[in-house]
């Protein structure tokens, strides 16, 4: 458990050396214990048409003959790109893919920056089987909690099936065995239908706002260093990005009790898992000239 500690320690502190205002910080930190994360380069996303989605929405998005594709060594097929605002705190993330016809679309979710950097990766693996309810059909479903650094103005989802996915089959319930169970019967001795994993499909996908993300519990790192030179650069899809260098003049030293103030309210919000507020209370001090400010983050998450 220390190791594993110290281990994320040394992750925050790259991250944190590199800039809190480019980072893009997920929840869970890590969808898989070993995702093999796709690669996406510069060519595969130029021209993609984004699908906007404003919190709080629910929206039905179908893959099929019409929808965008990506083909790379990563990612080869139909997608779904969905863009949504970074700005509005931390956001709940609800992705369903309907059984029909016995066959279905396995989401896997990679998702952008601002700056289109790969951030987070949840893979198939992380979308489970529900049976069907009185007001809802068989489905493939997972949920995702993403809390964007301040700074952030844009994040962008690619929901894609994988080549390894398209290979298996899902098992679902019978709907004689569901009715059974439910009424306390005796569960019938037949077959589960078989759903087939398919290219295309129909998602139900669901973002909600939060202004307060007490909920959360850790904090996600990037999947993907800052050395990695070949996955996709933001100058390259160009959406009134500004990616020119800011120079800041030296903030003029901050009062001693401003800085114990800071310090104390870094420690109490991560102590709350208020990440989103201690990043917040994070970049403020830092802004006003604090030199322990960050230490006391890093030192706050690490006793976490």
């Amino acid at each position: 458990m220390k190791k594993q500690t110290s281990k994320l320690t040394n992750q925050i502190l790259k991250v944190l050396t590199i800039s809190t205002m480019s980072v893009f910080f997920a929840y869970p930190s890590f969808a898989d214990s070993e995702p093999k994360i796709p690669a996406i380069y510069a060519q595969d996303v130029q021209g993609i048409q984004w699908e906007t989605f404003i919190p709080n929405i629910k929206k039905e998005v179908v893959i099929g003959s019409g929808s965008p594709s990506i083909n790379s060594a990563g990612i080869n097929g139909r997608i779904a790109a969905i863009t949504m605002p970074a700005d509005r705190g931390t956001l709940d993330i609800n992705i369903t893919s309907v059984i029909e016809n016995s066959q279905v679309f396995i989401p896997n979710v990679l998702v952008l920056d601002e700056s289109f950097q790969p951030a987070a990766f949840f893979a198939s693996k992380h979308f489970k089987y529900e049976q069907a309810g009185i007001m809802s059909n068989d489905r493939v479903e997972g949920k995702i909690k993403l809390t964007p650094a301040i700074g952030q103005k844009q994040i962008y989802l690619v929901i894609f099936t994988s080549p390894e996915d398209l290979k298996g089959q899902t098992t679902m319930v019978a709907a004689a065995k569901a009715y059974a169970a439910g009424t306390g019967h005796a569960i019938p001795d037949i077959p589960d239908p078989i759903a087939r994993h398919a290219s295309e499909g129909r998602l139900i996908v669901e973002v909600k706002a939060q202004n307060n993300s007490n909920d959360n519990v850790i904090v996600g790192l990037p999947l993907f260093n800052s050395s990695d030179k070949d996955v996709v650069k933001a100058e390259l899809l160009s959406s009134n990005v500004n990616t020119a260098t800011t120079v800041n003049q030296a903030p003029k030293p901050i009062l001693s009790e401003t800085a114990n103030y800071f310090d104390e309210n870094i420690k109490n919000a991560v102590a709350a898992g208020d990440i989103n507020k201690a990043l917040q209370l994070l970049e403020e001090a830092e802004r006003l000239g604090s030199k322990t400010a960050r230490n006391t983050f890093v030192k706050s998450i690490e006793q976490k």
